[in-house]
């Protein structure tokens, strides 16, 4: 009896603790995913009035509301960059970074892909490639050359081109791509669609 006690009080303390861990790990994600929304449908209310003084456009199945709500999105996001650069936005930063939000395992996950993602943009010697894994070529980044000869490379994951694998490559694994970093994220983000843009030219991926 005290050994099926036991065993209960075990498996009932696993439960709780496997749940709460789900909850603590889920709920930053959540948050994101209700300010997000939120932010959609105020987006999208601001943009009805001025939708109806400007030309019926659609642009991937997205008409003129849609449109001015995702421009405006933008422009918040835009501003909020440029805050974030000044001194009041670098404290604000540092405090979240330092508070019980920052111990949270999914914050921590978003804000290091987030980060990174913008520090691999905005470099000037991050090039676009192919790199061939196994017997494919997949679309990725060549991030540097190192001392050895291998070049680190990124090869980013469809449809979330924020998360991926790093491989150190030799040169001839390796075809750099005459584009934008940014038509690469593109056509990651698309499940491959454009990938005709990226590879015009090239026959010697056989």
């Amino acid at each position: 009896m005290v050994r099926e006690g036991s065993l209960v009080n075990g498996m009932t303390k696993f439960l709780k603790t496997t749940i709460i861990g789900g909850l603590v790990f889920l709920l930053p994600a959540a948050l994101v995913l209700l300010v997000l929304s939120k932010a959609w449908f105020a987006a999208k209310a601001i943009a009805a009035p001025l939708s109806e003084k400007l030309p019926r456009v659609a642009l991937f199945g997205l008409g003129t509301a849609s449109l001015v709500a995702i421009l405006l999105l933008m422009l918040v996001c835009f501003v909020a960059g440029i805050f974030a650069r000044t001194g009041l936005g670098r404290k604000m930063k540092s405090w979240v970074d330092n508070s019980m939000v920052a111990s949270i395992p999914a914050y921590q996950v978003l804000k290091s892909m987030a980060e990174g993602m913008a520090e691999i943009e905005s470099s000037a010697n991050v090039r676009a490639a192919l790199a061939r894994i196994e017997d494919a070529w997949q679309p990725a980044l060549v991030l540097e050359e190192l001392e050895n000869g291998l070049l680190t490379v990124f090869v980013p994951q469809a449809p979330t081109p924020m998360s991926g694998s790093v491989f150190y490559l030799t040169a001839e694994r390796v075809k750099m791509l005459d584009v934008p970093i940014s038509s690469v994220l593109i056509c990651i983000r698309r499940m491959g669609l454009g990938s005709q843009a990226l590879l015009r030219g090239r026959t010697d991926l056989g």
